[in-house]
């Protein structure tokens, strides 16, 4: 019964569809960032709980490993391969316990990132489904092509749509995407300045997006240079997002598994938000987009 009531909304409202990919993602970023980390907890009560009982002392707990490789121009005479060591990683004693926290926090740190390209696609995807199934016609009269001659958009069907979305779209952190998204949807400003969660989203956006520059350029750094001109509330909005330490680079990143499922969080929010106001643009219901609401 279920199943039918999402058929026949998603046959109502045909600009549902990127959304649902949305939370199906999200929700499973989730779930395997929350299930890693009870693991990681459980396993170090278990580990700590054997070493008492057994009287083992824990400096002589280690683990490490080392990264081999091959020169690939080089063909030893003798016919054998060669191996050289490029470097190596060692952890003992109570260090090997806390590794436990460094893994939670890069478990944290990927599901920020992938959470960024989940909302990433969901722009892309979620714009282009507007122009394929505007019945009211106003969306390309609103939204202007940078790429377009003379600003007139030539009907195409979905996929079409979404490879010219990307196209003309995929620069600046999404930042002109996000503007044309607000031409189209004029009404998305009230849940982007002056929400329940009294959240900025414009300034939250444009924070996790260092943030995730950092996880996956940087090395959980997120470097002095790339907020030259940031305000002093852009700079506390990135400590109260993810936790981390100043150093003379920068702020290193240290994001707990709280921070991440915030983050998470404000995706699928930012994301309803879009859809609704596109919806009501467009002339669709929105209302049942999410289970229980309307």
């Amino acid at each position: 019964m279920q199943q039918n009531e999402n058929d026949h909304f998603l046959h109502m409202n045909p600009l549902r569809s990127p959304l649902d990919d949305l939370f199906a993602r999200l929700a499973l970023i989730n779930g395997l960032l929350h299930t890693f980390e009870s693991q990681q907890t459980n396993f170090r009560s278990l580990v700590t709980a054997s070493l008492e009982r057994n009287r083992f002392d824990l400096t002589n707990l280690a683990t490490g490993a080392n990264l081999i490789i091959r020169d690939l121009t080089e063909w030893p005479a003798h016919g054998w391969a060669g191996y050289y060591p490029a470097g190596g990683f060692i952890a003992e004693g109570e260090e090997y316990l806390n590794l436990i926290e460094v893994f939670v926090q890069r478990q944290s740190a990927w599901s920020i990132a992938q959470s960024y390209e989940a909302f990433e696609t969901f722009l892309f995807d979620s714009t282009a489904n507007v122009m394929a199934n505007d019945k009211r016609g106003e969306s390309p009269r609103r939204l202007h092509m940078e790429n377009s001659e003379d600003g007139n958009l030539v009907p195409m069907d979905l996929e079409g749509w979404k490879v010219k979305i990307r196209q003309t779209y995929r620069s600046k952190n999404n930042c002109k995407l996000l503007k044309a998204i607000r031409t189209m949807a004029p009404n998305l400003e009230q849940a982007e300045v002056a929400n329940n969660r009294r959240l900025n989203l414009r300034d939250w956006y444009k924070v996790i997006t260092e943030v995730r520059h950092a996880v996956t350029h940087s090395d959980l750094l997120d470097k002095n240079a790339r907020k030259n001109g940031w305000s002093v509330k852009e700079k506390s909005l990135l400590q109260s997002i993810v936790a981390g330490k100043l150093n003379v680079d920068g702020y290193a990143l240290a994001p707990s598994q709280k921070n991440a499922e915030k983050t998470i969080q404000s995706f699928a929010e930012y994301s309803l938000a879009i859809f609704k106001s596109f919806s009501i643009e467009c002339g669709y219901d929105w209302s049942k987009a999410v289970k229980g609401y309307g």
